[in-house]
């Protein structure tokens, strides 16, 4: 429409519609708490990659066994996933594998098919095949095909890996009894895999059949345009205990799949694609996070198309001879090759071929039949082998080149020691060795040992004390290392199903900034904090501690070494006097635990800052301080309870003059009171009359 006016005619031009009410759409936040613990976790099935979830959410991605107490994958790190869980606090998770657990469960089908001469047999007037006395009516011979069905899996990891996709013809196990030196190929023709490891998936199946007219709704558009066989899937879930099994739904809440095994098929009254290859996966998972995320159970499917062509193009040739246009439903052109239901060597009206014959001892594709993935282990689930595992994680924390150092992925803040060994507590010191947004909380307490007293429990965190100096909050500005957190003791949890076992007290921290700290709107809770007094800091989920009476005399040797302790509140209740970081200058605000929250918040603040401003061009200093001014005032507005004034002070310094002001400072400035613990008390008397 170059030329909207040639002259002055009288006519009318269509401009259309013009669209003005259309506005930018601004895309909600990840929701991201400033609590959010990474927790290390064996579990029955799900990602291994790090995975952010709360709620239900981590039962079916990981399975409701995962964290029952009493499971077999359950270990002391999983029950601070329950504890904050609990209060709705979303979670970094990141699954551990034993090395000696097996592949994801899988199966392979086989075709094994004989070439050989078959017994041609008498057929009643619907087609069926006609019996006397029980006895099938032999007529003659031809040349055809005995073939059966024949499922195998693969329990080693490396091979597993290695053939998937990749295999080929191999010797079946059909010999022709006239002619021994004639032996059956066995050719795949669909490989399956769950979508995780673990000995879960050896009850999850697929259900694999043919369609029939006699009771299925036909494709008839399909069949008649595209000529290829229609046939259906489901995925069948088995519970190991009842045996029952329940059918696992689409993404569209479907029960099956219906699909065709020729490339490239589009139903032509559906627009939709067919081949199994195309719609298997987009029917069974949903990874769009516009809409509810559903994982498949068996998500990697390997299809030999060109094997499935081989077969059906000489099944269908050796049975041209043969055709009954009363009952075939293909004829004798070779473009109908795809109509040959290799399934179950019938037709769509449930004809038998006369050249294709099934032999006893493979497996049947039906609609009642399931295929089981096999294969699958879950390693030995040793405690050794889960510190290990946990060790092999957090060392990537202290590699600069690990993609763990992607604060914008790896969004974790937190991390806990809920009853590690001593060489372990060591190593979870990585957590906070090169990035500036992350907090570690040791305790003294190590699963399956006794219960420490004084003494040890000094000398426990003298040694994590003596091992996180190492890693200074700031070589620039001399700071000492802050972001860390030692509690001593250990204690049973109220609400525990084993109520007995000893456990680590970090669990009441955990919950407790669970509960200030933990909200998904990144704010925390008012009237929820620990650290301003009773009652915040009264013990509510721990309790049955080991000691609960700490002499002052020693208080002096557990603060020096940033060891914090319980005591008892009244003769019912215990709480924490202080909640103390390992910052050893005791008049600054850094050892307040809250304060140091705080501030971590405020790194994670500024690195986001710097992501939304990094590559800007075209403004003047004044104006681009401004906006980085304001970014941080937003980000910060309403997040700390009130507590901390915060003032973002950004700045383009001389020395970013020098490098031609390609760089800026970024400093947040916040305020805050000192953390109060020594009372000196005393009455003094007077007299009435004064």
């Amino acid at each position: 429409m170059t030329n909207l006016v040639v002259n002055g005619a009288p006519h009318v031009v269509e401009l259309g519609i013009k669209d003005s009410s259309r506005v930018v759409a601004q895309r909600e936040p990840e929701a991201i708490p400033q609590h959010l613990p990474k927790v290390f976790i064996f579990a029955e099935r799900g990602t291994e990659a790090e995975w952010l979830g709360v709620g239900n959410e981590r039962e079916v991605m990981y399975g409701a066994v995962t964290f029952d107490e009493r499971s077999r994958y359950f270990t002391h790190s999983t029950m601070l996933s329950n504890v904050v869980n609990a209060q709705g606090n979303i979670c970094m998770y990141k699954r551990l594998v034993p090395a000696d657990a097996g592949p994801s469960s899988n199966f392979t089908l086989w075709l094994d098919v004989l070439e050989t001469t078959v017994d041609l047999y008498e057929r009643n007037a619907d087609g069926s095949l006609k019996t006397v006395n029980g006895d099938l009516v032999v007529t003659g011979t031809a040349p055809g095909f005995k073939v059966k069905w024949v499922k195998t899996f693969e329990s080693d990891l490396a091979l597993a890996n290695t053939n998937f996709g990749t295999l080929a013809i191999r010797e079946g196990s059909q010999v022709d009894p006239t002619d021994p030196q004639n032996r059956s190929s066995m050719y795949p023709v669909v490989q399956v895999k769950a979508s995780s490891r673990g000995a879960w998936a050896n009850n999850v199946g697929m259900r694999l059949w043919a369609l029939d007219s006699r009771i299925d709704a036909l494709p008839e558009k399909l069949i008649a345009q595209r000529r290829t066989f229609p046939y259906e899937l489901q995925i069948v879930e088995r519970d190991p205990v009842l045996g029952t099994t329940k059918i696992k739904p689409t993404v569209l809440n479907d029960s099956a799949v219906m699909f065709v095994l020729k490339q490239h098929t589009v139903d032509p009254s559906t627009d939709k694609d067919m081949y199994l290859a195309d719609t298997y996966l987009q029917s069974y998972e949903e990874t769009d996070t516009r809409y509810p995320i559903q994982h498949a159970d068996l998500s990697g499917l390997a299809v030999y198309h060109d094997i499935i062509q081989q077969l059906v193009t000489k099944f269908h040739a050796a049975e041209v001879a043969y055709i009954d246009a009363q009952f075939h439903d293909f004829t004798a052109n070779p473009e109908d090759a795809n109509m040959f239901n290799i399934f179950s060597g019938k037709t769509l009206n449930g004809y038998e071929y006369n050249t294709f014959r099934f032999v006893t001892g493979g497996v049947n594709l039906n609609r009642y039949e399931t295929i089981y993935a096999d294969g699958g282990s879950d390693g030995t689930l040793s405690n050794t082998n889960f510190e290990n595992l946990v060790i092999e994680q957090v060392r990537r924390y202290k590699d600069d080149y690990d993609e763990i150092q992607d604060k914008a992925l790896h969004v974790e803040s937190h991390l806990y020691d809920t009853g590690f060994s001593l060489d372990t507590k060591f190593e979870l010191a990585a957590f906070i060795a090169l990035r500036g947004d992350t907090f570690v909380t040791f305790g003294t307490f190590q699963e399956g040992d006794r219960s420490f007293d004084s003494s040890e429990q000094l000398s426990i965190a003298q040694a994590l004390k003596a091992r996180l100096m190492n890693l200074p909050e700031s070589s620039y500005f001399g700071t000492q290392v802050v972001r860390a957190g030692i509690y001593g003791g250990d204690c049973t949890l109220r609400a525990a199903r084993q109520t007995g076992k000893r456990r680590s007290t970090v669990y009441e921290v955990a919950h407790k900034r669970a509960k200030y700290m933990g909200a998904a709107n990144g704010r925390w809770t008012t009237k929820m904090e620990y650290d301003r007094g009773a009652p915040g800091s009264l013990c509510e989920i721990t309790t049955n501690h080991s000691s609960l009476w700490v002499p002052v005399k020693v208080r002096y040797r557990f603060w020096d070494a940033g060891l914090n302790w319980w005591a008892r509140f009244d003769r019912s209740q215990s709480f924490c006097p202080a909640f103390k970081t390992v910052y050893s200058d005791e008049t600054s605000l850094l050892i307040a635990d809250s304060f140091v929250q705080c501030c971590i918040q405020l790194n994670k603040v500024n690195d986001r800052s710097w992501r939304a401003h990094s590559g800007t061009v075209g403004d003047s200093d004044a104006v681009f301080v401004q906006r980085v001014n304001d970014f941080i005032t937003k980000n910060t507005l309403d997040r700390f309870d009130n507590r901390f004034p915060v003032v973002p002070d950004a700045m383009i310094t001389e020395a970013d003059r020098a490098r031609g002001k390609i760089s800026w400072h970024s400093r947040i400035k916040v305020y805050g009171d000192p953390m109060r613990t020594v009372a000196l008390n005393y009455v003094e008397a007077f007299r009435n009359a004064e």
